[in-house]
């Protein structure tokens, strides 16, 4: 099977399992099983083949086991430490897989509630990385997917638009309504993003490798105000009356001692 001869844990690397990543995880950890072919033994699609009569055990139960046994390793390796309890004690991977269910998922209505709550309680910032974000607001749409209460597309576009800072209010304006389409809009927002973080980078950079706006701003007072010219003239020609008068000091000093 593909994978096997990399070892269960070894052919694919995703973050293990913590409280906060369940919705992610699990989408991952499932893709990994179906690449491996063991999928059907998780989702019970593949159930353990009926016992002959008269035998305790035949051919088919040993290699469904021998594969059941692969999945559920698949599992627990990408599991943290402190959610091994929640699958140490499962003797199937279907039985781990909804466990693990259990534990992470708010099933029924109140459930579907809680995840519409955290979709409409979303918020973007300018402050924090854009497609950090737009993986947080995913997640939680794949929450509310799985519990069987998904958006429809046309609300999930509107929803990633009300979610969006005031200061991007031009952005909105400029999205054609005919045409809402979730995933060309977080594209568009992931671009843009992106786009606004450049724009403010550079910014900052070239205020910091130009020179000095305080040296500008003297200059140019110098230069155009008529009352610092003046008063600039006016220390020239005291610093030339100073030196004069120094020379003609040391001048008569010099007469004297001859």
């Amino acid at each position: 099977m593909s994978g096997d001869s990399e070892g269960s844990g070894n052919a694919y690397r995703i973050e293990p399992l913590k409280a906060e990543n369940y919705y992610t995880w699990r989408i991952q950890v499932m893709d990994i099983l179906t690449d491996k072919s063991l999928e059907g033994y998780v989702d019970g699609s593949k159930p353990i083949p009926p016992l002959p009569a008269n035998a305790t055990t035949s051919p088919a139960i040993e290699a469904w086991t021998k594969n059941d046994r692969k999945a559920l390793t698949n599992i627990r390796l990408r599991v943290s430490g402190e959610m091994i309890p929640y699958v140490s004690g499962a003797t199937t991977s279907k039985a781990a897989w909804e466990s693990l269910a259990d534990v992470f998922t708010t099933k029924g209505p109140m459930g579907i509630v809680l995840a519409r709550r955290e979709i409409l309680d979303f918020r973007f910032n300018d402050d924090t990385d854009i497609e950090e974000q737009v993986r947080k607001l995913r997640t939680c749409t794949e929450k509310l997917a799985m519990l069987g209460a998904p958006l429809p597309d046309d609300q999930l576009a509107l929803t990633v638009l009300t979610a969006l800072p005031q200061t991007w209010n031009p952005f909105v304006s400029a999205v054609d309504q005919s045409k809402l389409d979730s995933a060309n809009i977080i594209g568009r927002i992931i671009l843009e993003g992106h786009r606004r973080k450049d724009q403010t980078n550079g910014t900052t950079t070239l205020l910091t490798t130009s020179p000095s706006n305080n040296q500008r701003r003297t200059n140019s007072s110098t230069s155009n105000n008529p009352r610092s010219r003046f008063q600039h003239g006016v220390w020239c020609y005291c610093e030339r009356e100073r030196s004069r008068t120094e020379s003609i000091r040391r001048g008569s000093d010099k007469d004297f001692s001859q």
